[in-house]
């Protein structure tokens, strides 16, 4: 079966949502990471927005500064 994979990076500083892949043909989420490079602690959401309802992966987690979360790795998916 081939697959129409993306790598999105972004690089977002602030408090309003940030959209990283919208509707489409895309059918799995195989790595998430989240970094902070700030010098201060971040609590951070992590949701998928789907038929008006949101499915949160994290929500107010915090990350130290200089510090990282991966909610996916290690050949894990969401589907």
């Amino acid at each position: 079966m081939a697959q129409d994979f993306r790598n999105v990076l972004v690089r977002t500083i602030g408090t309003s949502d940030t959209t990283l892949l919208a509707a489409g043909d895309y059918d799995a989420v195989i790595g998430i990471r989240c970094c902070n490079i700030l010098t201060s602690t971040i609590a951070i959401d992590v949701k998928i927005a789907k038929g008006g309802a949101d499915y949160f992966l994290a929500k107010g987690v915090n990350i130290p500064p200089n510090s990282a979360i991966e909610l996916i790795q290690g050949g894990a998916k969401i589907v």
